[in-house]
C-alpha cells in the first residue's frame, strides 16, 4: 500500500503540469551576438635570390654546371649556359677535356664548327662516249696500214670504208662494226683497224670508253 500510495503521488506530480499548462514557465531564447573577425593578409613569398658563385678563383671546366644568373619570364626558346670568359674570348679544341664540337666561346654561348664539306667522288659513265674521228685520230699511238685486197685491186675497186669503233678504257679497240663501203674493202679494213692503239680518253680523272666513226681510204696507184 506504501508503494501504491508513492507511484500514485509521482504519477500525480507528473500528469498535473499538463492540466495547468498556464502556471509552466515561459521559455526565452537567448540572444547571440556573432562577432566576424577579419584576418590580416597572408604576404607573398620572396622571389628567391640566386648568387653565383664567384669565379675568378676557379679554373675553367665547361662540364661543371653554372648556377644562372636571371630568371627567364615567359617562353623559353632556346638554353643559354652562362660560364665564365677566358682571357681572350676564346676556347680552342686542343684544351684537354673539352670536346672536339666546341670550338669557340662567344660571349655565354657555345658555337659548333662549319660542318666538313662532302666530297663526292665521280664515277664514270658506264656508256661509252661519242667522240668525233678528228678528235679520236689525234690520239692514235699506233696505225697499221690495210693490205689492199687482191680481188678489189683486180677489179679496180676504190673507195672509203667508214667503220664505227669503241675504244676501251686502256687504248684498245673493243668492237668494230662497218657503217659503209665495198664489200671487198671491208675485212681489210677491219683487220687493220683492230690493230690500231690509242691513248686513253680521260674524263674527270677516269679513263673512259670512247665510239668514234673511222674512216679508212683505199686508193689506187
Amino acid at each position: 500500500m506504501s508503494l501504491a500510495a508513492q507511484i500514485l503521488i509521482c504519477g500525480v506530480l507528473l500528469i498535473a503540469p499538463l492540466f495547468f499548462t498556464g502556471t509552466l514557465p515561459a521559455l526565452r531564447i537567448a540572444k547571440t551576438d556573432i562577432f566576424v573577425e577579419r584576418l590580416p593578409p597572408v604576404p607573398k613569398p620572396e622571389a628567391p635570390t640566386i648568387i653565383s658563385a664567384p669565379t675568378a678563383t676557379r679554373s675553367f671546366n665547361p662540364f661543371r654546371p653554372v648556377a644562372p644568373t636571371r630568371v627567364p619570364q615567359g617562353p623559353v626558346s632556346e638554353v643559354v649556359v652562362e660560364g665564365p670568359m677566358l682571357p681572350g674570348g676564346l676556347v680552342e679544341s686542343g684544351i684537354v677535356g673539352l670536346p672536339t664540337a666546341i670550338t669557340t666561346l662567344a660571349g655565354d654561348r657555345f658555337t659548333p664548327p662549319p660542318p666538313k664539306p662532302v666530297i663526292v667522288e665521280p664515277t664514270p659513265p658506264t656508256a661509252p662516249i661519242q667522240v668525233s674521228g678528228g678528235v679520236q685520230l689525234a690520239k692514235l699511238i699506233k696505225r697499221v696500214m690495210p693490205a689492199y685486197p687482191t680481188p678489189a685491186r683486180s677489179t679496180r675497186v676504190s673507195g672509203t670504208v667508214r667503220l664505227l669503233a669503241i675504244i676501251a678504257r686502256d687504248g684498245h679497240v673493243r668492237d668494230l662494226r662497218v657503217l659503209s663501203g665495198h664489200p671487198l674493202l671491208q675485212q681489210a679494213a677491219r683487220d687493220a683497224v683492230s690493230q690500231w692503239i690509242y691513248s686513253p680518253t680521260i674524263l674527270s680523272g677516269q679513263p673512259v670508253e670512247v665510239e668514234s666513226p673511222i674512216d679508212v681510204i683505199f686508193e689506187l696507184r
